[in-house]
C-alpha cells in the first residue's frame, strides 16, 4: 500500500500537469456517459456480448419517486435551513478573506518575501475554501429558488442532503484553514518544515537521475531557488528578532546539506548537475559556444551559477544580520556552513570554479565581520585556510592549494592594511601551536621504518638503507608539489624493494603497525609540504609588512613562540626560519620558486627589495643575538648544508654581492630597527662585522662547493645523447653542399674500412656541467643547444672543404675575356663546350642581391617558376629558353667567385660511415665524450704529458682540478669528393662581374 501511495505522490509531484489532465478526462467521460452523450458503459457491455441495462431509466424512475412512496426515509429536511447555510457561509467569506489578506500582509511585513507569500497562497486550504463557499452558496440559492416548499421528490431530498454535507465539508476545511493561518502567523518551525519537505522532494537524487525532460529540471531548479530564498528570508527575521538559535542552525544545516547533495549528483551525472546549478541561458550558451561560456563563468560566476549563488547568499545574509544583531553563535555558524561546503568539495578534483566563487563569498563576509569586530573575523579571514588545508583527515586535494594561497594572501594583506593585529596573532598562534603540533616528525617516522626493517628482518641491505637516508635528507626540501610527488614515489619504490617476512613468521600486530606507519609517513610528507608552503607565505607577509611599515606584525612573528621574558623553552614548530644554515637554505628555496609575481604588492610596487630586506633582517637578528667577539668564529665555522645542490649554490654565489649592497643601505634605516626594538649601535656592528663578512665568505664557500660538486658528479648518458642529437640537427640545418649532392643523386655511403686517410672533425675540452642532470648553468646553453652549434660549425667546415676542392678543379676564365661583358656573353662563349640545361650556378649573397634587379633573374618565390626543394636554392637565371638554377653556399670561395658547374659531369660525394656500438645503424659522425674525473687513464696521460695551456693552470693539483671539471670531446667525419673523369666547371672572379652588372642595369 505504501508503494502505491509513493507512486501516486511521485506522479503528483513530478508530473502534476499530466495527472490533472488524466483526471479531467476521466471525469468528463463519466459525466458524458451519464447524460447520454457517450455510451461508454453500453459499448463495454456489447463488446463482452452482454445486453446493456438501461441505467438512465432506473435512475430517472428512482429520482421521480415521491416521498410518500418511500418508507425508508425517516428524516425529511426542510428548505428553511438553506437560508442559515447561506448566511453562515457568507459570514465565513467575510472572515476568511480578510484573514487571508491580513496574514499575507503580516508575512510581507515580517519576512519581506514574495516566495513565502506565494507559498501561503498555494496552500490547498487557502485556494479551495473560497471556491467551496461560493459554489455552495450559489447551489443553495438555486435550490431555494427551485424548491419553494418542503421537498416532495427523492431528488430534492438528495440535493438538500448534498448541500448540508457540502456545508460540513466547508467547516472541516475552515478548521484546517485557521490552522494554516495560525501556523503561518506564529509557527516558524512549521513553515520551515514545509520548505524542507519541498527541498527533499526536489532533491531526491534517484528520481532526478531518471528525469530526461529539461523543462522539468528547470522547474525543479526554480523551486530549489525559491526554497533557499524562503529559508533565508525566515532565518534573517529569526536572527533579527533574536529568537532561538536552534531553528536558525537547523536551517543553515539544511542549506549546507542541500548544496553537498548537489555536488554528489556531479559525480553521478555531470549534465544533470550543470542543469540544476547553472542558469538555463548559460547552459544553452555552453552547448553552442563553450569558450565564451567559460569566459563568462570565469569572470562572473555569481550570475551563471544561479542555484549555488542563491544558496550561499543565504549564509551571507544571515551572517550579516547576526553580526549586526551581535549574535556571535549564528555569525560563526553561518561562516562554518560555507567553510564546510568548501571542505567537502575540495576532496575531489574539477571544482576550481566553485571553490573560487565560495572563497570570494567568504571574502565578502570577512569585510563585515572585521569592521564590526565580530567573533567570526578570524574564521572569515584566516581560519578557513588552516582548517581546510591542514584537515586532520588529510582529504584536502593539493591541486587547489594555489587557489587557497592566493585568497589567503589577499586576506593577510587586508588584515595588515586595516591594522587588525589581533586577527594576525590568531594566525601565528594557529600556525605555531595549532596545526603544526599535529604534524609528527617525518624524519623520526622514517627512522622507525628503518628500525622495523633492520630489527625484524635482521639483515643489512645497503640499497634500502641508503634510500631511507636519502629520503630523510630530502624531507626538509619538499617545497613544491613536484618534489612531494617525487618523494612519495621514491618512498613507494622503497616499499616495493623492501623484502617481506615469510607469511609463516609474520606477526599480525607488526604487519598492521607497519601499514599504519607507511600511511603516516606519506601523510607526514604531505603535511611537511603544506607547512613549508605556509612558511613561505609568512615570509612574504613579513616582507610586505616592511613595505607597509607595519613592524609590529614582524615582532609578533618573531616573538610569539619564544618571547624574551619566557621562563621555558617552547618546542613548537616555528614558522620563521632561524639559524644561519636554515635561513640560507630556506631563502634558496624561495629564490628558486620565483614567487615574487605570485605574492603581489599594492598597485605596481615591486616586492624584490622588501624580500631582500627581510632576508637580511633574519641574518641581522642571528648576529644580533651572539656576542660581537664570536662573529669571526661563527663565520669561519659556518658550513653550508650538505644537501645543497647546484641551484642553491649558484643562487648564493650570484646574489651575495647584491645583498652586501642592500645590507649597507638598510643599515641607515634607523626607523626600521627602532620599531623592531634593536639597539642601533649593536645593529651597525652586526651588519658591518657580522652580516657583510658572512655574505662575503658565503660566496667563497659556495663557489668552492660548486667546484667540488662539478669534480665529483658524473656526466649523464641522456645529456650525451642530447648533445649528439644536437650535432646532427645543427649539421643538417647548414650542410648545403651535401644536400645538393643528395638532390642530384650524387652522394654515396660506404662503411669506413680504414682505407682512407682523411678524417675531418674536431677535438676540444668543454665544461662538463653541460652534461649534468639537474644542474643550474649560468648561461642558457644546454647539451642539445651546444651540440647544435657544434654541428653547424661542422657543416660550415664541410661546405668550405668540398667547395674549395670543386673550385680547385674548375677552369678560371681569362680575365681579358671577362672585361665589360654580361653573364649572357659568358654563356654564349661556353655554350659550345657545355650543355646549358645541365648547368647550375653557385653564387654569393652579394651577387644574388645584384641580380634581383635584372630581368634575366627570377626569384624562387616567383609564381611563374617552380621552386627547387633545396635550402640553398634562390632562383633562376634565364638564358635564352633555359632556366639555370642559382644556389647559395656560405663559403669563402663563393664570396670571391661564381661557380658554373655541369651537374652531369660533376662527380660524387663519398660518405664513409662509422660503426656504433650503441646502435645497429652506422653513423656519419664518430662522437666520443670522455670525462676526466671518470677516466683515470685519460686524466693521468694528460697530467703526465701536459700541453702548454695546461701548464698555465699552475701546479699538478691545480691542473687536476681543472681537468676534473671538463670533458674531452672528439668528433670525427670521413668524406671524399671524387670528381667526374670529364669534370666540367668554371670559376668567375666576382670583381670582374659586379661593376659590369651595375653599369648595364
Amino acid at each position: 500500500m505504501q508503494d502505491i501511495f509513493n507512486t501516486i505522490t511521485d506522479v503528483v509531484i513530478f508530473d502534476r500537469q499530466r495527472f490533472i489532465s488524466i483526471l479531467i478526462v476521466l471525469v468528463g467521460i463519466l459525466i458524458g456517459d451519464w447524460v447520454g452523450f457517450l455510451k461508454v458503459h453500453q459499448m463495454l457491455f456489447e463488446l463482452n456480448g452482454l445486453t446493456s441495462p438501461n441505467f438512465q431509466s432506473y435512475i430517472d424512475s428512482f429520482l421521480s419517486l415521491k416521498i410518500d412512496d418511500i418508507q425508508l426515509i425517516q428524516v425529511t429536511p426542510s428548505t428553511g435551513f438553506l437560508s442559515d447555510i447561506i448566511a453562515v457561509q457568507a459570514a465565513v467569506i467575510a472572515i476568511a478573506i480578510p484573514i487571508s489578506f491580513d496574514v499575507i500582509s503580516r508575512i510581507s511585513e515580517r519576512y519581506k518575501s514574495s516566495v513565502i507569500i506565494n507559498k501561503f497562497n498555494q496552500q490547498w486550504q487557502v485556494k479551495i475554501l473560497p471556491i467551496l463557499l461560493i459554489v455552495n452558496i450559489a447551489f443553495s440559492v438555486s435550490l431555494k429558488f427551485i424548491v419553494v416548499d418542503d421537498p416532495e421528490f427523492l431528488w430534492q431530498i438528495i440535493l438538500l442532503y448534498l448541500v448540508y454535507i457540502w456545508f460540513l465539508m466547508i467547516l472541516f476545511v475552515l478548521v484546517s484553514f485557521f490552522k494554516i493561518v495560525k501556523d503561518y502567523s506564529v509557527n516558524t518551525s512549521y513553515l520551515l518544515n514545509q520548505i524542507y519537505k519541498d527541498i527533499d522532494k526536489n532533491l531526491n537524487v534517484e528520481k532526478l537521475l531518471k528525469i530526461k525532460n529539461n523543462k522539468k529540471l528547470e522547474i525543479i531548479q526554480n523551486k530549489l531557488i525559491e526554497s533557499f530564498e524562503a529559508i533565508g528570508d525566515i532565518l534573517v527575521v529569526e536572527v533579527s528578532d533574536k529568537k532561538t538559535n536552534k531553528t536558525v542552525l537547523t536551517g543553515l544545516q539544511k542549506i549546507q546539506d542541500s548544496i553537498i547533495t548537489l555536488f554528489e549528483i556531479k559525480g553521478k551525472n555531470l549534465e544533470l548537475f550543470e542543469r540544476l546549478l547553472a542558469s538555463s541561458d548559460f547552459y544553452d550558451l555552453y552547448q553552442k559556444n563553450p569558450k565564451e561560456a567559460s569566459f563568462r563563468l570565469f569572470f562572473n560566476p555569481n550570475e551563471e551559477l544561479i542555484t549555488l549563488t542563491t544558496a550561499v547568499n543565504q549564509f551571507i545574509r544571515i551572517h550579516e544580520t547576526a553580526v549586526n544583531s551581535k549574535n556571535h553563535e549564528i555569525s560563526l555558524y553561518s561562516v562554518y556552513g560555507i567553510r564546510d561546503i568548501i571542505r567537502e568539495i575540495t576532496v575531489n578534483t574539477g571544482n576550481e570554479v566553485f571553490i573560487k566563487k565560495l572563497l570570494n563569498d567568504l571574502a565578502d563576509t570577512r569585510v563585515i565581520s572585521i569592521s564590526n569586530k565580530d567573533s567570526s573575523a578570524y574564521l572569515t579571514s584566516i581560519g578557513w585556510y588552516t582548517n581546510i588545508v591542514f584537515n586532520v583527515e588529510n582529504k584536502f586535494n593539493l591541486s587547489y592549494l594555489g587557489i587557497f594561497d592566493e585568497n589567503l594572501w589577499k586576506s593577510i594583506k587586508y588584515i595588515i592594511i586595516n591594522d587588525e593585529i589581533e586577527i594576525f596573532k590568531y594566525l601565528v598562534s594557529t600556525a605555531i601551536q595549532g596545526i603544526c603540533i599535529s604534524i609528527s616528525s617525518l624524519s623520526n617516522n622514517l627512522s622507525d621504518y628503518r628500525n622495523i626493517y633492520i630489527l625484524q628482518l635482521e639483515t643489512d641491505n645497503t640499497k634500502i638503507l641508503d634510500t631511507i637516508y636519502d629520503l630523510r635528507s630530502e624531507s626538509n626540501d619538499i617545497y613544491t608539489q613536484d618534489r612531494l610527488t617525487t618523494w612519495i614515489n621514491k618512498f613507494n619504490y622503497l616499499i616495493r624493494i623492501n623484502p617481506q617476512k615469510p607469511e609463516s613468521i609474520k606477526n599480525e600486530n607488526d604487519v598492521q603497525f607497519e601499514i599504519e606507519l607507511v600511511e603516516k609517513i606519506i601523510r607526514n610528507a604531505t603535511d611537511q609540504f603544506k607547512h613549508n608552503n605556509l612558511k613561505i607565505i609568512m615570509f612574504y607577509t613579513a616582507a610586505y609588512c616592511i613595505f607597509k611599515q607595519q613592524f609590529s606584525y614582524i615582532k609578533c612573528l618573531w616573538n610569539f613562540n619564544q618571547p624574551s621574558d619566557s621562563d621555558a623553552i617552547w618546542t613548537n614548530r616555528n614558522i620563521v626560519p632561524s639559524g644561519l644554515g636554515e635561513i640560507i637554505h630556506f631563502y634558496c628555496q624561495i629564490d628558486r620558486l620565483q614567487l615574487q609575481f605570485k605574492y603581489r604588492w599594492d598597485d605596481h610596487h615591486g616586492s624584490g627589495i622588501y624580500v631582500e630586506k627581510y632576508f637580511l633582517l633574519l641574518l641581522i637578528k642571528e648576529f644580533y643575538k651572539i656576542p660581537q667577539t664570536n662573529y669571526q668564529s661563527t663565520i669561519q665555522n659556518f658550513n653550508l648544508f650538505d644537501n645543497l645542490d647546484s641551484y642553491d649554490l649558484f643562487i648564493i654565489s650570484n646574489w651575495t654581492d647584491e645583498y652586501i649592497k642592500v645590507a649597507k643601505e638598510i643599515k641607515q634605516d634607523d626607523n626600521l630597527f627602532r620599531n623592531l626594538d634593536f639597539d642601533l649601535t649593536k645593529v651597525a656592528d652586526s651588519i658591518e662585522q657580522g652580516v657583510i663578512p658572512f655574505l662575503q665568505e658565503l660566496k667563497v664557500k659556495a663557489e668552492k662547493r660548486i667546484i667540488i660538486l662539478t669534480r665529483n658528479q658524473n656526466i649523464s648518458s641522456n645529456k650525451v645523447q642530447d648533445f649528439k642529437d644536437g650535432v646532427s640537427e645543427g649539421f643538417s640545418e647548414l650542410s648545403y653542399v651535401r644536400k645538393i649532392f643528395e638532390f642530384l643523386h650524387l652522394r654515396k655511403e660506404e662503411l669506413d674500412n680504414n682505407k682512407f686517410k682523411q678524417d675531418y672533425g674536431s677535438n676540444f675540452l668543454e665544461d662538463k656541467t653541460i652534461f649534468f642532470e639537474n644542474w643550474m648553468n649560468i648561461v642558457s646553453r644546454t647539451a642539445k643547444t651546444f651540440g647544435n652549434s657544434v654541428g653547424r660549425e661542422l657543416a660550415d667546415f664541410e661546405n668550405n672543404t668540398i667547395i674549395q676542392e670543386i673550385a680547385n678543379y674548375c677552369e678560371t676564365l681569362d680575365k681579358n675575356l671577362l672585361d665589360n661583358i654580361l653573364l649572357d656573353n659568358i654563356f654564349d662563349t661556353l655554350s659550345q663546350t657545355i650543355v646549358i640545361e645541365d648547368t647550375l650556378i653557385i653564387a654569393s649573397w652579394k651577387i644574388i642581391d645584384d641580380w634581383r634587379a635584372l630581368e634575366e633573374y627570377k626569384h624562387k618565390f616567383d609564381p611563374d617558376f617552380r621552386s627547387v626543394n633545396l635550402k640553398s636554392f634562390h632562383g633562376y637565371y634565364l638564358y635564352k629558353q633555359f632556366k639555370i638554377p642559382v644556389l647559395f653556399i656560405n663559403s669563402e670561395v663563393i664570396d670571391k667567385n661564381i661557380l658554373i658547374l655541369n651537374k652531369s659531369r660533376l662527380g660524387t660525394l663519398r660518405q664513409y660511415l662509422y660503426e656504433n656500438d650503441d646502435s645497429q645503424k652506422p653513423e656519419m659522425f664518430k662522437i666520443e665524450i670522455k670525462s676526466f674525473s671518470e677516466n683515470a687513464e685519460l686524466l693521468n696521460n694528460c697530467l703526465d704529458n701536459p700541453p702548454d695551456w695546461l701548464l698555465e693552470k699552475g701546479t699538478r693539483q691545480q691542473q687536476r682540478e681543472y681537468l676534473e671539471q671538463r670533458v674531452a670531446i672528439t668528433i670525427t667525419e670521413n668524406f671524399e669528393f671524387r670528381k667526374h673523369p670529364d669534370f666540367q666547371g668554371y670559376i668567375i672572379p666576382v670583381e670582374n662581374l659586379v661593376d659590369d652588372l651595375i653599369d648595364n642595369v
